[in-house]
């Protein structure tokens, strides 16, 4: 509809502006050849619509030949195309008065999600009388109209040059492109010429058609109502192309214009590309990191993960070298393996490469066709172990204590400040996790190196490895090192690609059709009030207001046709996960929204889940942990000790429940507990509701206990465990989506000025200046992120952080 309002403004307004002006500026054509305004792309945009410069942003170098009259070369031109903007200069070569020297500066921009609008000052040096050292002002639109229709104006001269001492004319073009087949084979378009001291019966029309018989190949031809013509071809040569241009008038040979360019962008080419050989670092596993205007630019996990799914799916990638520089958790590492299998699966060869590896990495390698590590390294498979720390012996000796309350028994995450070990209920939740992680290792070892588990469990026992015993033992298959690799040392053919080249190398596309896109969200940390994003450095939460901004952005993207809510958090605070859930739900009830478990989405990560009707984990996954504790510190011990004297004084009988000088009486407790069962009855209800099961089954699987993403899929926590990789899948299935035909971005954007720490003296300056100390650093020790939990006395969490080693 807005685009219908616009295009009527564009036709109206013009026109209204009509009136006898004295003369009008006979502005040359651009490029020597004719483009319709509708369906010009690339650097011949900067002379007939730079509105496209917008549409079809690339690098481009295009230099033009003009033969006229038996002459060689006497006109020629050059245009150079960047990101959106277009710089172009040609001399015109005219025998019977002084030749056109014409400098032009284009430029195009967004305007409403389909609209593209732009601008050119065009600046004659020499020329005619009426030309010399003119300089004009354009304006000019671009927009589809379904997908097989797009329509363009472009108004020139509208400065309206000074000509003998009056006024010209702007003149008018208005284009209208057709594409028949919906595809690019066939390319129609009617352009019409006028002034706006012209009626319409004087407007002046071309019509064009160009056909693409074959891939990289153009064949073109225009035709005017005075009758004269042009035919061309153009050829594309990989990256570089060729083409011509021949005028015809009253049946005469006018004049031919030869180009020859560049594209920085790969484009449909009649010479076929050598298969690229793609090297994929992946050397962190933060899902989305902040970006640093200042500083370090870290790409992040799950954008690296599109791209490496991208390539797998291309069939002009050949190869794919993987090299694993950190360890990633349990679903992330199965994404990988995933992503390893796929590509092999699509006949790629995949080589991984591990400077140092353990359980994990090798986990992630071991699905590839080959296992590099240098000649001195490390092979730390030796199984998985998992540290857990109790705080209750040293809290007693100095005289603080943590009286909190839980529901329900599984819920052990208070025990870890109550008591000096753990509880048989947390002894067996653990040893439980563990089986089926070890399971989940062994076996993926065994099925990727042609193993059975058995031996595989044999070789773990008696592990770590240098890497000459692995080879030996056959869990490496060569030692070499990295830069001998990467020149290709160990293969033939040519180099590699990295992937933030290939992310940025993507094909030239000049479909009218708007590719849609898959939001995704990503919520990764502890869940805690605070800042939505800070000036300096990131906090690692997940935050009310950074997830309002991540699906505030999600929904404001015109192209996006579902959201995909990727979770990596093992909860936190209660209340903060209640405005997160708010603003799911209300998201969810506008677009399609599917959840995507990382590696945890366990307790408050589950909770801001619920909205969701399809949920996605990997086999590994950690989830559940339905439950919440919360409590308070008491200090009275303390202040004893320190011989510190304290007076409290209350009006109503509960007032001094949270007080820290003391603990909750048992009326206080109580209350208390019956706070927790409210929010945990309405926790149950929500998972309930969500996963359209009995409260009473919900109950029974939940009270805090934590399931792997295998165990979930039993009991109906989550519909599939085929990751990241599902969640794609799942989420196009729901917005309507088929094939790959779609790109996906990754919200909240998240950007900081400079990567300092979290806690500075610019930190306490913001945070004077707010009124707040919420800038403060996350701990990472679980007992001091209890105590400085700013308000968040209720916590939805898992009972532990889970490490693997």
């Amino acid at each position: 509809m807005r685009i219908r309002y616009l295009i009527a403004l564009v036709l109206i307004v013009p026109g209204c502006l009509a009136q006898e002006i004295a003369d009008r500026l006979l502005i040359p054509d651009g490029i020597f050849y004719y483009r319709p305004a509708a369906t010009v792309s690339g650097a011949e945009a900067t002379w007939v619509n730079p509105a496209a410069l917008h549409r079809y942003p690339n690098g481009i170098v295009q230099v033009m030949g003009d033969f006229a009259d038996g002459s060689t070369l006497e006109s020629y031109g050059v245009a150079i195309t960047g990101d959106r903007v277009g710089l172009a200069y040609r001399y015109v070569d005219l025998p019977a008065t002084e030749s056109i020297r014409e400098f032009v500066f284009a430029g195009g921009s967004g305007f409403g999600p389909q609209i593209a609008v732009g601008g050119s000052y065009r600046w004659f040096r020499n020329g005619p009388p009426e030309l010399r050292r003119q300089h004009l002002w354009n304006a000019a639109l671009l927009a589809p109209i379904g997908q097989t229709f797009q329509f363009a104006s472009v108004f020139s001269n509208l400065n309206r040059a000074d000509r003998a001492g009056d006024e010209t004319e702007v003149e008018m073009r208005y284009s209208l492109g057709y594409r028949p087949l919906r595809g690019q084979q066939l390319t129609l378009a009617a352009d019409m010429f006028l002034s706006t001291g012209n009626k319409l019966s004087e407007a002046d029309f071309v019509y064009y058609a160009e056909a693409n018989p074959s891939r990289g190949i153009y064949l073109n031809g225009t035709v005017d109502n005075d009758g004269n013509w042009q035919a061309g071809v153009r050829v594309n040569l990989l990256r570089y192309f060729v083409g011509g241009q021949s005028q015809f008038a009253d049946g005469d040979h006018r004049r031919t214009t030869a180009y020859v360019g560049f594209s920085a962008l790969r484009q449909p080419s009649v010479i076929p590309e050598s298969p690229q050989r793609i090297l994929a670092r992946f050397g962190g596993f933060g899902e989305n990191p902040t970006r640093y205007l200042f500083g370090p630019r870290p790409v992040g996990y799950l954008r690296n993960l599109i791209t490496l799914d991208r390539a797998v799916h291309d069939p002009g990638v050949s190869e794919v070298l993987l090299v694993i520089s950190s360890t990633p958790g349990v679903a992330q590492a199965q994404e990988l393996r995933r992503a390893i299998s796929d590509a092999r699966s699509h006949g790629k060869h995949v080589t991984v490469y591990l400077k140092r590896a353990n359980d994990l990495t090798y986990y992630v390698a071991a699905a590839a066709n080959r296992i590099i590590m240098p000649p001195v390294s490390r092979l730390d498979l030796n199984g998985l172990a998992v540290d857990l720390t109790y705080y209750a012996g040293v809290l007693a000796k100095v005289g603080v204590s943590l009286d909190l309350v839980r529901i329900a028994e599984y819920k052990t995450a208070p025990e870890r400040y109550t008591r000096t070990g753990p509880t048989p209920e947390a002894s067996a939740q653990m040893n439980r996790l563990l089986d089926n992680w070890f399971d989940m290792l062994t076996d993926g070892i065994a099925s990727g190196r042609s193993l059975s588990p058995d031996s595989v469990r044999a070789l773990i026992d008696i592990g770590p490895f240098t890497s000459i015993d692995a080879v030996s033992v056959g869990l490496i298959d060569t030692l070499m090192y990295a830069d001998v690799l990467t020149r290709g040392g160990y293969h033939s053919g040519g180099g590699f690609v990295s992937l933030s080249r290939y992310r940025a190398d993507t094909l030239v596309n000049t479909s009218w059709r708007f590719r849609p896109r898959l939001a995704v969200v990503v919520a990764e940390g502890e869940i805690a009030q605070g800042a939505s994003q800070p000036l300096f450095g990131p906090r690692g939460q997940v935050s009310p207001g950074l997830m309002a901004r991540g699906f505030g952005q999600a929904e404001g993207d015109p192209y996006a046709r579902g959201i995909i809510f990727r979770i990596n958090s093992p909860g936190g605070g209660a209340f903060a996960g209640e405005g997160i859930h708010r603003t799911v739900d209300r998201s969810g009830s506008r677009r399609p929204l599917t959840v995507s478990i990382g590696n945890t989405a366990a307790s408050g990560g589950m909770y801001i889940a619920t909205p969701a009707a399809t949920w996605i984990s990997s086999s590994g996954s950690s989830t559940g942990s339905i439950g919440i504790y919360g409590g308070k510190a008491d200090f009275s011990g303390l202040y004893e000790k320190l011989d510190v004297g304290t007076a409290l004084y209350t009006r109503g009988r509960l007032s001094a429940m949270m007080s820290t000088a003391r603990p909750f009486t048992d009326e206080e407790r109580e209350k208390y507990r019956d706070q927790l069962r409210a929010f945990y009855d309405h926790f149950v209800d929500l998972v309930a509701t969500s996963r359209d099961l009995s409260v009473d089954s919900i109950d029974a699987i939940g009270r805090g206990q934590v399931w792997t993403g295998r165990e979930a899929l039993a009991i109906g926590l989550v519909d599939d465990t085929t990751g990241w990789q599902g969640a794609v899948a799942a989420a196009a299935e729901s917005a309507g989506l088929t094939g790959r035909d779609f790109d996906i971005a990754v919200y909240p954007t998240k950007r900081s000025l400079l990567p300092l720490p979290a806690f500075s003296i610019l930190d306490v300056a913001t945070g004077w200046l707010r009124g707040s100390s919420q800038e403060a650093p996350v701990p990472a020790d679980p007992l001091t992120r209890f105590l400085d939990s700013d308000g968040e006395l209720m916590l939805m969490r898992m009972p532990f952080d889970i490490h693997l080693h």
